[in-house]
C-alpha cells in the first residue's frame, strides 16, 4: 500500500515514471515500475529534483518556508499568477 500511495501521489504532483521496465534493477524510488515494492517504498533523489524543477526550491529554517519561483520565459500564465500574489 505504501508503494502505491507514494507512486500515485507522485503522479498527482506531476511526476512521470522513473522507469517502466519491470525486469531491470530497481532504482530505489516509488516512481519505478518494479516487482519488488519493498525496494522502492519512498521517493528518490531524482523524484525530488523533478519536483524542484516543476515547483521551485523551498527554503526554510524549520519554522517558516519560502518558495523560490522558477522563471519561465514567455509563460504569461505563470507571470499572471505571480502578479496576483504580490
Amino acid at each position: 500500500r505504501l508503494y502505491t500511495m507514494c507512486h500515485e501521489l507522485g503522479h498527482g504532483l506531476g511526476l512521470a515514471h522513473s522507469d517502466e521496465n519491470f525486469e531491470n534493477k530497481d532504482l530505489g524510488d516509488c516512481m519505478d515500475y518494479t516487482h519488488k515494492h519493498e525496494n522502492n517504498m519512498h521517493p528518490g533523489s531524482s523524484n525530488f529534483k523533478a519536483l524542484e524543477q516543476l515547483y521551485g526550491r523551498v527554503k526554510g529554517d524549520g519554522r517558516s518556508l519560502r518558495v523560490e519561483t522558477l522563471e519561465i520565459p514567455g509563460d504569461r500564465h505563470v507571470n499572471e499568477q505571480e502578479e496576483r500574489l504580490l
